[in-house]
């Protein structure tokens, strides 16, 4: 029996992670996220939400990984994939206290969506600091080079 909730646990998991990468986000109107009044689309709002997270995620971390020097690259990298593994073990967490309810999946989506968001600012001061700035969050601000060269939207 134990065995048997183990493979359930984690075919939930690779299920959430299989939605994150290989469907499209569903296709909802702005309003309907606003207040969902089912589950399902509780959970395609969710979808649409950590998708975004992690695209914002993906576009910051290429952003920084161009303006690295090779062995700077590696370390992100193995940073990066570290992260990526905590990040899917302790949203496995928080779903696993949801277990067997409807808020399962939701739960964990939101905490990717928390967790990317998060991981995004990190990157996003990291590509600031490599160019000496300090600047406030704010999306789609260039950063100037010190050769007077926008080198990033961020």
């Amino acid at each position: 029996m134990r065995s048997l909730r183990l493979i359930n646990r984690f075919a939930a998991v690779v299920a959430a992670g299989y939605w994150m990468t290989c469907y499209p986000a569903p296709v909802l109107a702005g309003s309907e996220c606003q207040q969902p009044d089912t589950q399902a689309k509780i959970n395609a709002c969710a979808v649409i939400s950590a998708k975004k997270a992690d695209q914002a995620l993906n576009q910051t971390y290429q952003q920084l990984k161009a303006s690295l020097h090779v062995h700077q690259y590696k370390l992100l990298l193995d940073a990066q994939l570290s992260w990526i593994k905590y990040r899917d073990n302790h949203c496995g967490l928080e779903r696993s206290f949801e277990e067997g309810g409807t808020l399962s999946i939701t739960t964990q989506l939101d905490c990717v969506k928390r967790m990317s968001d998060a991981r995004e600012k990190e990157l996003r001061s990291l590509l600031r600091s490599q160019y000496g700035f300090s600047t406030p969050s704010h999306s789609q601000e260039t950063l100037i080079g010190p050769d007077g060269i926008g080198v990033a939207k961020i």
